[in-house]
């Protein structure tokens, strides 16, 4: 059950009312317990967009740097099987699912473009380095043949 608590400025307590579904940012928690005044409450929702959106780009600029970080590894590897290539192009295709449905809404224009920018980049160097993989072993499988 979800509940919105107000102040009612005339006798300057809370008040608690129900309500049945409520949409928002439901705020993450190391021991899933917030303490406010006092009490203890288990999950917090914010509503308004422009009081969610310091959050979200937190968490999606965390994760953001870290996709780069491993994609980078990924792509600077001595692997010649391709493998490399394939996981950080999987890598990259589900930072974008994610971010696409449950954190754009929240985000910036401008925060989405700059991030989808870079990230096609990475995905042709890993394109190109796949092919250059591919086509190193197309000749060497050529040259066994002959």
């Amino acid at each position: 059950m979800a509940y919105i608590i107000n102040k009612d400025t005339i006798n300057r307590k809370y008040k608690i009312k129900d309500v049945i579904s409520l949409g928002g940012y439901k705020l993450p928690s190391k021991n899933n317990k917030f303490v406010i005044c006092d009490s203890v409450v288990f999950d917090i929702k914010i509503i308004n967009k422009k009081l969610v959106h310091p959050f979200i780009y937190k968490v999606v600029n965390k994760k953001y740097k870290k996709l780069i970080n491993l994609v980078t590894d990924l792509l600077t590897s001595e692997d010649e099987s391709g493998t490399c290539c394939r996981e950080a192009l999987n890598q990259i295709e589900r930072f974008k699912a994610e971010v696409k449905d449950r954190y754009r809404i929240y985000l910036k224009q401008e925060e989405l473009k700059q991030m989808s920018n870079y990230l096609k980049l990475l995905q042709k160097q890993a394109k190109i380095k796949e092919m250059e993989i591919y086509e190193n072993q197309m000749s060497f499988s050529d040259r066994r043949i002959r």
